[in-house]
């Protein structure tokens, strides 16, 4: 694990004590000092520009959105939740019915649609993946 207190502007030199003392000696790789060029620094933020159309800015946004929990990801995830349960209780109880097993076969694929559709959401914010 490398710590680079220079990205975190609140790691002070008591932060890197405590993580010094949890780190077994047997675990330390003592490193030279670096010259200051080589040591990073954060990124400074920009603003963004202020000639952006609001729904241009709101679309880059969604997009980069990516590994946020949205209203649609939370429905689709609780979708996908709670059909296979549906579908085991429709198959255990109708396994006397010889056409269950056909009936079962298009619900094992909304499942596997609905999980495809929960990662997409998830991943990009679309619940397909953009051509």
């Amino acid at each position: 694990m490398a710590v680079e207190p220079t990205l975190y502007g609140d790691v002070t030199a008591e932060r890197i004590a405590v993580l010094d003392k949890a780190v077994p000696a047997a675990a330390v790789v003592p490193l030279p000092a670096r010259p200051a060029e080589e040591i990073p620094q954060p990124r400074e933020r920009t603003a963004p520009d202020p000639r952006t159309p609001a729904d241009e800015s709101r679309r880059t946004e969604r997009e980069g959105a990516s590994g946020r929990v949205s209203g649609h990801f939370v429905l689709v995830t609780a979708l996908a939740t709670l059909w296979p349960v549906l579908l085991v209780t429709l198959v255990v109880n109708g396994i006397h019915e010889p056409s269950i097993g056909f009936a079962a076969i298009p619900g094992f694929a909304l499942e596997f649609w609905l999980l495809h559709a929960a990662r997409n959401l998830y991943r990009t914010g679309q619940p397909t993946t953009p051509q």
